[in-house]
This record gives structure tokens, sequence and C-alpha cells, in this order.
């Protein structure tokens, strides 16, 4: 690894064994990094071997490098529906995680809308080990409490957008 340092430091410094990246077209948590490839194991335990020449000429998404991100999900809400109702069912499925830090208050907006659907996006910090799951929790607890609060889907049911920034 240290023959990789002298060619070529942006390299190296850009993650270490353990570190969750996506690259080359895949997520997941380094296992090794060797002379001509790098191996990471995905969320499902599939173990991917990804050319270092790939990484080198790629753009790499390191989530392991900052100990908060923000997960930001958009869900798809009938355009009829009450904001305010719409709202307090987000909060409340906002609150069901207690892996989502409480330091600030939740981001809940509207990022768009038309005659199918008002999209509404939830940001919310946790910690970087959390990411994962707290971004599919989130999912789930706003699914359950859209149905709970009598919150109609709008025409694409959820939409995803990648969080960390």
């Amino acid at each position: 690894v240290q023959f990789l340092f002298r060619l070529c430091p942006a390299y190296y410094l850009a993650f270490r064994e353990g570190d969750v990246i996506d690259a080359g077209g895949t997520r997941g948590i380094i296992e090794r990094i060797g002379y001509f490839n790098t191996t990471l194991v995905t969320i499902d335990n599939v173990t991917v071997v990804v050319p270092n020449s790939v990484l080198t000429s790629g753009c790499i998404t390191n989530y392991s490098t900052k100990e908060i991100l923000r997960v930001e999900q958009t869900f798809n809400v009938d355009p009829g529906m009450a904001d305010e109702n719409v709202r307090a069912a987000l909060r409340e499925a906002i609150g069901k995680d207690p892996r989502i830090l409480t330091d600030s208050e939740p981001e809940i907006r509207i990022e768009s809308f038309d005659s199918m659907s008002t999209a509404y996006t939830v940001a919310v910090p946790c910690k970087s080990g959390d990411y994962y799951n707290v971004s599919h929790a989130l999912i789930e607890n706003v699914y359950a409490s859209f149905k709970e609060h009598s919150i109609e889907m709008g025409s694409s049911m959820m939409g995803m957008r990648g969080g960390g920034q």
C-alpha cells in the first residue's frame, strides 16, 4: 500500500479499509486494498473486486469520512392532502427512530408539485454508521405513518435521493 501512496497519494487518502464507499458502480465496505484491486463487501454480504484503475479514474463517495451524515428521502403525496397533516405524519415518522439525531430540527420541505403529486423531502442527521439503517427505517416509518393518518401517496409512491452532503 505504501507503493500506491507514492504513486498516487490522492487515491490512497480517499479511503481506508473499513470505510463505506460508492465506487466503480458498487457500494460497500472496503475489506482489502491491494496493488491492483480493492475488495468491497456489499450490504447484502456479496464480495466485489473493483480494479484500482476504475477507482483512480472515477468518482469515489466515502460515507465514512464525516461523523454525521444527512439522510434525505423524498415522498410523493396526493396533492389534495392537507400540508399540516402531511408534515405531522412526517414528524411522527422521524420521531420513531432514536438513531436520528435531535441536535437540530429535521428539515421537511416541499421539493416540487404538479397535478399528480406534491413531493416532500425529509432531511435528518444521523451518525455515519447508522446511515443505511436510518435511510431504510425512515421509508418504513413514513409508510406506516401515512397509512395511520390516511395520507394518500402521489403518482410515484416514493423517490429517493442520496444524502451525506
